[in-house]
């Protein structure tokens, strides 16, 4: 009777890990806040967005090419990077992209206790 519950427990497990890895690939899944994955328009666009930065690299690669085909984008910044490169930003604006946010400092919340996430996503106090 041992041996047979412990490989219960094991099928239990495995299933488990491969349900939890199947969810973490989903393309559009929030386990907390809602996710917009899709929005339902007849109109034929496309939402281009740029994560992680701004960095001088990321918008001398991006904004020339955005330029040129009359795009418009919107950047998801990292607090940090964007306090360091306020200049960037203001670029960014005045070549009529959309900035939004992407935390403070873009560290893992895995395992980060909920009375924390807060201000480890949104910065230091004012």
């Amino acid at each position: 009777m041992n041996r047979r519950r412990w490989m219960v427990a094991g099928l239990v497990l495995l299933l488990a890990a491969g349900g939890l890895f199947h969810l973490s690939r989903q393309r559009c899944f929030s386990l907390i806040l809602p996710s917009f994955c899709r929005v339902e328009t007849a109109e034929k666009i496309v939402a281009l967005s740029f994560d992680d930065g701004p960095t001088e690299a990321g918008v001398a690669a991006t904004l020339p090419v955005l330029r040129a085909a009359g795009a418009k984008a919107t950047y998801f910044v990292v607090g940090q990077e964007a306090e360091r490169r306020p200049e960037l930003l203001r670029l960014l604006l005045a070549e009529g992209m959309e900035l939004g946010n992407h935390s403070w400092s873009h560290v893992r919340m895995a395992g980060v206790t909920p009375g924390l996430r807060p201000r480890r996503s949104t910065g230091p106090r004012p």
